[in-house]
């Protein structure tokens, strides 16, 4: 009996929205939010909000979490702007914005903290990272 009512509050399983699912594909191979908000012939607005709902992030946001996971990803011997241009930033001080507002450190500060490339580093004092609180401009989904 106390089994059924757990079960029964447990919220349904839904599957991911076709558009939402779409646009993951797409973002492995470009971060274009643009092209594929026009493949999906949903507004601008509509897609972003059909995307935070799926994923939990904005399309944007997610683009920068995955282009900062390619940059993680690099061997700890290759230089900043090797990765930079690998994993997708324009240049290195976009990679060291990005880092900082993600990680809470620099580049060089997080590989000197995980010299094996680890994902996981210790620091003394914790810092926040901006990636969520960036306010967005009047008018503008993020």
């Amino acid at each position: 009996m106390f089994e059924r009512v757990l079960v029964a509050r447990v919220p349904r399983l839904r599957g991911i929205d076709p558009v939402v699912a779409h646009a993951l594909a797409r973002f492995t191979v470009t971060d274009d939010v643009a092209a594929i908000v026009d493949e999906t012939g949903y507004s601008h607005r509509h897609f972003i909000e059909q995307f935070r709902r799926g994923v939990g992030l904005t399309p944007k946001v997610y683009c920068r979490v995955q282009r900062f996971q390619r940059a993680l990803a690099a061997p700890p011997t290759t230089g900043w702007a090797a990765v930079a241009a690998d994993a997708g930033y324009s240049d290195q001080p976009h990679l060291v914005r990005d880092f900082r507002a993600i990680a809470g450190l620099t580049p060089s500060k997080y590989r000197a903290l995980a010299p094996d490339g680890s994902r996981h580093v210790r620091v003394d004092s914790p810092q926040r990272s901006t990636l969520l609180r960036t306010p967005a401009r009047p008018g503008l989904a993020r």
